[in-house]
């Protein structure tokens, strides 16, 4: 990181005589690594810079960069690829309870939900960039549990953080939901909240994909537990209000035939329904109108059409990680067998392959470079 005497000293006077409201107009509008460089510039930017609410407000402000991040085979070490460059970097990250028997499990505004290993319920909160990270108390059923996700969400109403555990006791699914708030740390790295148990809605089946957290809810892919032929269920969408911590179902807009397929995506702010119908085609609903349940199929992609023109292996699985608005929304896939990423252009139906050398062994999650910490 630079020092103060790497800043040339008429950038440190063109400082002092601006106003400080423009100054921190213009500072909001920079990226998190010119901005850790930046707070060695004087005491009062650092003081700026530090300060929560510019990290909230940077976040909002500044365009994100896409990135994947894992953790690398190297002790305290996560390795990070960028999605819109070249190149990978690794971000050094030394916290001696991170360094052994953590897997990553989800990301959010520039967290990483870590947990302790696969079947306990130990969690941490990290920001790799800031090197920050807090403890939370051990999440403690009270019966055996299968857990289902592990996710990390932002609640809007006053912009606090909330992890968010499904699972199921055998009987139904529910939710252990952890709130991070600024007075819970208690300044070692610790945290001195406590975990809530929500009930979700009795009568489904969560599919195996991902949850999702979009305008300001929890989103699962779900079945009737009662409908057993897969080619003859309806297929819903169950909500939970981030909030409130209420939930709601509305029903999806067809049957999957591929069920362990699918996929829930956001496409221009809004949930997307990424259905396969066969191994050579998946079609994308979007939700529309929450309220009617009302949705439009937008996008059919030809599997196919990538397989023999790009890649020459005729048995891959492409799983879909992010859509990115360039402006035109493009579909970023990753192919397990290959190591290769698709960028599919949703608009042109143009797309190109990269190799980036991931290899996803281990658990890898969309990530976003910010400043903020709870």
């Amino acid at each position: 990181m630079a020092n103060a005497s790497d800043i040339p000293q008429e950038l440190l006077r063109i400082a002092s005589d601006l106003p400080q409201e423009l100054v921190t107009e213009i500072l909001i509008r920079l990226p998190v690594k010119s901005l850790l460089r930046f707070k060695c510039v004087c005491k009062d930017w650092f003081t700026r810079i530090s300060d929560p609410l510019f990290a909230n407000a940077q976040l909002q402000q500044f365009k994100p960069i896409y990135g994947l991040i894992c953790k690398s085979s190297k002790p305290g070490i996560f390795s990070y690829f960028n999605l819109q460059k070249r190149g990978e970097k690794e971000i050094d990250f030394k916290v001696d309870e991170l360094l052994w028997d953590t897997v990553l499990r989800h990301s959010c505004n520039g967290f990483l939900l870590l947990q302790e290993h696969k079947f306990d319920y130990q969690f941490y909160v990290c920001n790799p960039i800031i090197r920050w990270h807090l403890k939370l108390p051990k999440f403690r059923p009270r019966y055996k549990i299968y857990s289902w996700s592990s996710l990390l969400v932002y609640d809007n109403s006053n912009h606090k953080y909330k992890v968010v555990i499904t699972f199921y006791d055998t009987v139904s699914y529910k939710c252990g939901v952890f709130t991070l708030g600024d007075k819970e740390g208690g300044g070692d790295g610790n945290s001195c909240g406590f975990w809530r148990v929500l009930n979700m809605p009795a009568d489904y089946k969560l599919a195996y994909c991902e949850p999702l957290s979009v305008n300001g809810a929890l989103h699962w892919m779900a079945c009737k537990k009662s409908e057993e032929e897969i080619r003859k269920m309806d297929t819903y969408v169950l909500l939970m209000d981030i909030a409130s911590e209420e939930f709601r179902v509305i029903k999806s807009p067809l049957r999957p035939t591929l069920w362990w397929l699918l996929d829930l995506l956001v496409i221009k702010g809004s949930l997307c329904l990424f259905c396969p119908v066969s191994f050579d085609q998946v079609d994308l609903w979007v939700l529309s109108d929450t309220l009617k349940q009302s949705w439009n199929k937008q996008f059919s992609i030809n599997y196919r059409l990538l397989i023999s023109e790009s890649l020459p292996n005729q048995n891959l699985v492409f799983h879909p990680l992010v859509v990115m608005e360039n402006p035109s929304p493009v579909i970023i896939f990753f192919c397990y067998l290959m190591e290769e990423l698709i960028f599919y252009n949703l608009d042109t139906r143009e797309f190109k392959v990269e190799h980036k050398g991931i290899s996803m062994s281990g658990m890898a999650t969309v990530y976003v470079n910010s400043l903020i910490r709870c």
